[in-house]
């Protein structure tokens, strides 16, 4: 106790601006003291706080699978792939290339790739293009060690053959990506193969998705009729003037359900194209193996 407080005396003998004695409107140095002691302090911990946002940010920073990114204005890019081989020292992406209406597009030579890792951000690492179909591109990230932190992939539009256009940054988190230990990495027949299952899976959806609409479409035509049968029930205690109004809104209704069953069959038409193609997704996908095997 006898320590501390001697060590209290000397800072107060030391600053004016803690002396009770000098500690006044009038005695300008001991104000000075106390306001370059403030902010001193106030420097110190804004620099060390944002220090700690800025690496927070950088550090936790991803760029989910499964999530569609906007590519350029026409146009929007998605990751179905974030593979790290911690034994191989190597990082897997696979993207998907999609029109902002949702119809595939070409993946071609028209774009680049640069892959640099936040621990040494000036280094470009070696990108490798494993396979490639309309849409979708398997590259393969080399010199991706423990330690990256974050992974920059960055994707550029070729102008010519001198100019490139930067259109978008997609970011993998270390702690975030999915990782193996494998020793026999997916090669570009491997991924050929697991485009085609992604494809299969596509169809499949879409046509759950139309069989869901039909239904609901004659859920409605069921309430439309519903309701036809409603105004006929009517018309028995109707005037002339009110059955001519009933029969003008049962000829809109039934107009509504002519439009609703031309839906059922534009739907029940993709779905039979959609079966089509999900029949040469399976002849594709078994020769493709064969092939390789």
């Amino acid at each position: 106790m006898y320590k501390l407080k001697r060590f209290w005396e000397s800072i107060k003998n030391h600053f004016n601006a803690f002396r009770t004695d000098k500690f006044s409107i009038k005695n300008k140095g001991s104000w000075a003291n106390y306001i370059f002691i403030l902010i001193g302090i106030i420097g110190a911990v804004l620099l060390l706080f944002s220090n700690f946002l800025s690496t927070d940010k950088i550090q936790n920073k991803h760029s989910d699978t499964g999530k569609y990114y906007k590519f350029d204005n026409s146009s929007k890019v998605k990751v179905d792939k974030w593979l790290w081989n911690k034994n191989q020292n190597t990082l897997d992406v696979v993207l998907e290339y999609k029109d902002i209406d949702n119809s595939g597009i070409k993946e071609d030579k028209n774009l680049s790739y640069i892959a640099r890792a936040n621990d040494n951000a000036k280094k470009k690492l070696k990108i490798k293009t494993l396979a490639k179909t309309n849409n979708r591109v398997a590259l393969r990230i080399n010199d991706v060690k423990k330690g990256f932190e974050v992974l920059g992939l960055e994707i550029y539009t070729k102008l010519d053959d001198s100019e490139k256009q930067k259109e978008t940054s997609l970011l993998a988190n270390e702690k975030k990506v999915k990782t193996t230990t494998k020793n026999n990495p997916k090669n570009e027949q491997d991924y050929i193969l697991e485009f085609i299952k992604s494809d299969q899976k596509n169809v499949k959806n879409n046509i759950n998705i139309s069989q869901k609409k039909i239904k609901n479409l004659e859920e409605k035509i069921d309430e439309k009729e519903a309701e036809i049968n409603k105004l006929d029930d009517e018309k028995e205690y109707q005037t002339k003037t009110d059955k001519s109004n009933t029969d003008s809104k049962i000829s809109g209704i039934q107009d509504d359900i002519r439009d609703l069953k031309l839906d059922i069959d534009r739907k029940k038409e993709e779905i039979k194209e959609d079966k089509e193609a999900e029949k040469l997704l399976r002849s594709k996908y078994k020769d493709t193996k064969e092939f390789n095997d």
